[in-house]
């Protein structure tokens, strides 16, 4: 949507970007937390447009909230190098 600042994102609660394939059906997104200012928001809100990815993605609002939320649930998570807080999480 369009505001004084230029296109900006619409996000349901003020925290979660749905992407337009699950929009209708929220309960179906995949979660994606990223961390920081939102590292790589912009590059994972294309892919899911594009791809159809029925993504919802949000932003820690500290490096402590993010990893917790990371660590505490079954979502995607954004992060750019190999990082040991991270090494006891189950993937399957």
């Amino acid at each position: 949507t369009e505001s004084a600042a230029g296109m900006v994102a619409r996000c349901w609660n003020s925290s979660w970007w749905f992407a337009p394939a699950c929009r209708h059906a929220p309960e179906n997104c995949v979660p994606l937390i990223s961390g920081g200012n939102g590292w790589g928001l912009d590059y994972f809100m294309q892919l899911a447009f594009h791809y159809k990815l029925p993504l919802a993605i949000a932003v820690g609002k500290t490096s402590a909230d993010w990893m917790g939320l990371c660590l505490e649930n079954r979502v995607l998570q954004y992060w750019w190098q190999p990082e040991i807080s991270f090494i006891n999480v189950d993937p399957a």
